[in-house]
C-alpha cells in the first residue's frame, strides 16, 4: 500500500506543470550551445546552422520578442529535421545518424517544456550528448572540459531546485560533489572488472585523416602543413637514430602514369606470426617499443623495417601482410596500443617470385616518355643494378635539384617535366620519379608511404609522430638481398633524413598554411617546456586511462597481489568493495529511519490526511465528536473504525502504559490502521459507483 502510494505521488510530480524563471532559460539556451559544442567536429554543417536558429528562437521566446510556437509548427519544424536526417543518412552513417537525431531531440526539447517529467528528459538529454562526445574524443584536455560541463550541467538542475538562484553558489557546490565522489570513481575504475562490452558501437563516417592508399603528386606535401598527431612511440630500452626511425605504413605498388595506388590485398598476402622473421638474420640489433595510434578512420599502422607484433591492446585483430605493413581489421577510431619489436637492417619483406618481381615492373608507356627511354639508356649503360641506382642519386644529388613544400604545378603530374624540367618538388615528386624510372631500367620497385622520424619529448620519454612527417621513398629489388629500401629525399635534402624539417622547411610551411599553429606562438624556452610538459600529461592519460584494457589490469592486479591472482579474485574484491558501500549506506539509512516519529503517530498522520483525501478534512478547532459525526454521515462503519483507532492513540500518547502494554497498544494500532484502510478504499469505490 505504501509502494503504491509513493508510485502515485511521483506520477503525479512527474505530470506536474513546471514553468521556469526567464534567468533559467537564459541559462539554459547557454548551457545547451556548450554541450552542442562538445560534438562540434562530428556534426553537419546544415545541423550546426539549424541548431543556431532554434537557440535563437528560444532566446527570442525568452525575451518575449516572441509568442510560444503553435503545436503545428513545432511538428513542422520536427518534420523537417527528420527530413533533413534522412537525405544526410547515407553521408553521415549509422552513428552520426543517431547522434545527430539526439542533438535534434535535445534542441526541440525546450519549445514542448510543460510538465517536470519534460524537465528531467532535458536534463538527462544533455547529460547523454557529454557522454556521446567521448565516443570521438578521449583526451585529457577534452575529459577536462566535459567535467566542466558536467557541473554546469548538475548545477543548472540544483539551480532550478534551490531557492537561491545563485548560479555560481551551485556551480561551487556540484564541482565540490563531484570531487569528492572521483576516489570512489577511480577504485571502481581499477578493481572493477573490464569485461568485453555488449555490443559494438558502429563506426562513424569521420573524415578519414593522415596518409591515403593512393598518392599523386603533391598530396604528401600538402599534409606536411599539419601538426596533427598521428601516433607516439616509446621505447623500452634503445633508441634509434633519427635517420632509422622510417616508419612504414603503406606499400603502393600500382602506377597509371598520375596516382600511385596500393593493389587489393587477398588472405595470400597475409603472413603468420612465425613467418613474421623468416629469411632474417634475428643477430642484428632489436628494438622494443610501443606505439599509440591515433584515430585516423584508417586501417593501416605504423612500424620500423623489419617488424614482429608482440602484443595488441583492446582486442583488436590486426594483420601482418607480406610487404612488412600492419594493418588492423577495423578502422582505427579510438587511439590503439600495441607493441612492436623491430629487427634494424634488415631487408623490409619476404622473398618474392617471379609473378610478383613482374608486377613491380609494371609500367604505361604511354604515360611519361622521356623517363621510359631514359630508363631504357641506363639499362644498357650499367649492367650491374646497384651502380644503375647509384647514378640516379648522383643525379639528384650534384644537378640543380630542390627540396620544398611550394614546387611548380607540374602539367598532368607528369613526372617527365619534373625530373628534366623544374627539377623542384617535395618527398613524393623523388620517390615517385625514381621508382618509375627504376621500373623502366628493369628493376622492380615500389613506393612505401610512412613517416619519418619524430619529436622527442623529454618530459614523457616519448616520441610524437605529426602529420607533417608523412613521407614517401623507394624500395628496389636487388638479388640476394631483397627489398632494399632507397631514399631519393636524402641525396637531395640530407638534413631532412638526418634531422627533420629544416628552418627553410619551416618557413616555408609557416608561409603556406592557413591554419592555427599552436607551436608558432611557443617559441619561447619556457613555452615551449610548458608545452611538453601538457603533452606529456596527455600521453600518460592515453598510456594509463585510455588504453587501461583487462590485459593490464590483469598486469596491475598480478604485480600487486602475486603470480596467482586471477579474475576471480578480482570479482571478490569488487564484490567485497560493493558490500562495504552497501552496508555503510544501510546504516546511514537505518540511521535515518531511527530518527523518524514512531509508528503510532505515522498512523495518526495517514488517517487523517486519507480522510482529507475524501473530502472529509478536520479543521483545528474542530471537536472530535463532532468530527465522528461528519465522517458517520459519510460511512457509519468508518467512523467506527476512526473511532477505535483515536481511543487507541489517545491511550498511548496520554496514559502511563508499561513497556508490555506500550507494544499490545501499538499492535492494535496497527490492526485497526489496516482495517481502516480497508474500508476507506471500499468507501471510495463504493461512492465512485453512486456517482
Amino acid at each position: 500500500m505504501f509502494s503504491f502510494r509513493s508510485n502515485k505521488k511521483a506520477k503525479a510530480s512527474n505530470h506536474a506543470e513546471i514553468t521556469l524563471s526567464n534567468a533559467l532559460k537564459l541559462q539554459l539556451i547557454f548551457i545547451q550551445l556548450l554541450n552542442l559544442s562538445a560534438l562540434m567536429t562530428e556534426l553537419a554543417l546544415w545541423f550546426i546552422s539549424l541548431s543556431l536558429l532554434c537557440l535563437l528562437w528560444q532566446l527570442a521566446i525568452s525575451l518575449q520578442y516572441m509568442a510560444k510556437p503553435a503545436n503545428w509548427v513545432k511538428i513542422l519544424v520536427s518534420i523537417v529535421g527528420c527530413l533533413l536526417l534522412v537525405i544526410s543518412a547515407k553521408h553521415l552513417g549509422l552513428l552520426l545518424g543517431m547522434v545527430h537525431l539526439l542533438c535534434l531531440a535535445y534542441l526541440l526539447k525546450p519549445f514542448e517544456l510543460r510538465y517536470r517529467k519534460d524537465f528531467y528528459q532535458l536534463v538527462v538529454q544533455g547529460l547523454f550528448i557529454l557522454a556521446t562526445a567521448f565516443i570521438f574524443t578521449q583526451s585529457i584536455y577534452f575529459t577536462v572540459v566535459i567535467f566542466c560541463l558536467l557541473i554546469l550541467n548538475l548545477a543548472w538542475l540544483l539551480n532550478y531546485f534551490s531557492k537561491d538562484n545563485h548560479l555560481t553558489t551551485h556551480i561551487k557546490q556540484t564541482a565540490k560533489l563531484l570531487l569528492q565522489s572521483l576516489p570512489l570513481a577511480i577504485v571502481l575504475f581499477i578493481f572493477m572488472p573490464k569485461l568485453s562490452p555488449l555490443w559494438h558501437v558502429p563506426l562513424a563516417n569521420s573524415a578519414k585523416t593522415g596518409l591515403s592508399d593512393e598518392v599523386t603528386i603533391g598530396d604528401i606535401s600538402r599534409l606536411a602543413l599539419s601538426n596533427e598527431l598521428a601516433f607516439r612511440v616509446e621505447f623500452t630500452e634503445t633508441t634509434p637514430s633519427y635517420r632509422q626511425m622510417y616508419w612504414r605504413a603503406i606499400v603502393l605498388d600500382q602506377f597509371d602514369g598520375t596516382t600511385w595506388r596500393r593493389s587489393k590485398k587477398s588472405k595470400q598476402d597475409l603472413i603468420e606470426p612465425e613467418q613474421s622473421v623468416q629469411n632474417i638474420d634475428i643477430s642484428t640489433p632489436q628494438l622494443s617499443y610501443q606505439v599509440i595510434a591515433e584515430p585516423s578512420f584508417q586501417r593501416w599502422l605504423y612500424a620500423l623495417d623489419v617488424a614482429k607484433l608482440e602484443d595488441v591492446k583492446q582486442n583488436k585483430v590486426v594483420f601482418q601482410l607480406k610487404d612488412r605493413t600492419i594493418l588492423s581489421r577495423e578502422k582505427i577510431a579510438q587511439p590503439l596500443s600495441y607493441s612492436v619489436t623491430s629487427l634494424i637492417g634488415n631487408p623490409p619483406a619476404l622473398l618474392s617470385t617471379k609473378e610478383i618481381h613482374n608486377k613491380y615492373l609494371a609500367i604505361n608507356p604511354n604515360t611519361n616518355p622521356l623517363l621510359v627511354e631514359f630508363g631504357k639508356q641506363l639499362k644498357s649503360k650499367y649492367a650491374d643494378n646497384k651502380q644503375l641506382i647509384e647514378q640516379v642519386l648522383t643525379t639528384f644529388r650534384q644537378e640543380n635539384y630542390r627540396y620544398t613544400l611550394n614546387p611548380p604545378i607540374l602539367t598532368n603530374n607528369s613526372l617527365d617535366e619534373f625530373y628534366f624540367d623544374t627539377k623542384a618538388g617535395f618527398c613524393e615528386h623523388y620517390a615517385s620519379s625514381f621508382t618509375f624510372l627504376m621500373r623502366a631500367a628493369g628493376i622492380p620497385s615500389r613506393m612505401v608511404l610512412g613517416y619519418l622520424g619524430g619529436q622527442y619529448n623529454s618530459q614523457g620519454n616519448y616520441f610524437s609522430v605529426l602529420q607533417r612527417d608523412a613521407h614517401a621513398w623507394s624500395e628496389v629489388w636487388l638479388e640476394n638481398e631483397g627489398w632494399v629500401r632507397v631514399d631519393p629525399t636524402a641525396s637531395v635534402e640530407p638534413s631532412r633524413v638526418e634531422q627533420g624539417f629544416s628552418q627553410q622547411l619551416l618557413l616555408e610551411k609557416q608561409s603556406l598554411s592557413n591554419n592555427f599553429d599552436v607551436y608558432n606562438y611557443f617559441s619561447g624556452f619556457w613555452l615551449s617546456q610548458l608545452l611538453l610538459q601538457f603533452e606529456a600529461l596527455d600521453y600518460l592519460w592515453t598510456k594509463l586511462v585510455i588504453n587501461f584494457t583487462q590485459e593490464k589490469q590483469s598486469q596491475l592486479f598480478t604485480s600487486w597481489f602475486g603470480e596467482n591472482f586471477d579474475l576471480a579474485t578480482v570479482l571478490v574484491i569488487s564484490a567485497t568493495l560493493f558490500m562495504v558501500a552497501i552496508t555503510f549506506w544501510l546504516r546511514q539509512w537505518w540511521g535515518r529511519i531511527n530518527t523518524r516519529a514512531p509508528r503510532w503517530i505515522y498512523y495518526y498522520q495517514q488517517i487523517h490526511k486519507k480522510l482529507t483525501q475524501i473530502g472529509l478534512k478536520k479543521g483545528h478547532e474542530q471537536i472530535e465528536n463532532n468530527f465522528v459525526k461528519q465522517i458517520a454521515d459519510f460511512d457509519v462503519h468508518l467512523a467506527k473504525d476512526y473511532q477505535q483507532l483515536m481511543s487507541s492513540f489517545q491511550s498511548i500518547a496520554y496514559q502511563r502504559n508499561s513497556p508490555e502494554k506500550q507494544a499490545r497498544l501499538i499492535t492494535q494500532m496497527k490492526t485497526q490502521f489496516q482495517r481502516f484502510n480497508k474500508r476507506i478504499h471500499s468507501s471510495m469505490i463504493k461512492n465512485k459507483k453512486n456517482s
